[in-house]
C-alpha cells in the first residue's frame, strides 16, 4: 500500500491526483477518518466548479494531437484550476500553447 492510499493528503493538488476519481460520499468517508472535515470539503467544492473550460476538440483546434497527451494535459489544467494558479479559458490557452504546443515548449 502507498502513502496515498492510505493516508491524509497534504495539498489540494495531492488530494486531486489521489482522490479524483472518487465519490463525494467516499471522500466524505475519509475526510472523518482522517479528522480532515474542512479541508475536504473545500476540494469537492472545488472540483465542482473548478472545471477547465478547453476541452478535449479545443486542445485539437489547437495542435494537440488526439490521443492520451489529450488526457494529460486536461489533466494538467485541472490541478491549475483546482489550485488556483489559473482562473481564465485564456490563462488555459497560454499555458498549452507555452507547454504543449511544438515549437513553443514542451514538458
Amino acid at each position: 500500500v502507498t502513502r496515498s492510499a492510505c493516508e491524509a493528503p497534504r495539498s489540494i493538488e495531492e488530494a486531486h491526483r489521489n482522490l479524483r476519481y472518487l465519490s463525494d460520499e467516499a471522500i466524505k468517508t475519509l475526510s472523518v477518518v482522517w479528522g480532515m472535515e474542512e479541508f475536504l470539503s473545500d476540494y469537492v467544492e472545488r472540483r465542482k466548479v473548478l472545471k477547465p473550460q478547453l476541452n478535449g476538440d479545443d486542445l485539437i483546434k489547437m495542435g494537440i494531437k488526439k490521443g492520451s497527451l489529450i488526457r494529460k494535459v486536461l489533466f494538467e489544467l485541472e490541478l491549475l484550476r483546482i489550485t488556483l494558479r489559473i482562473k481564465t479559458v485564456e490563462e488555459e490557452r497560454e499555458f498549452v500553447r507555452r507547454n504543449f504546443i511544438k515549437g513553443e515548449g514542451s514538458l
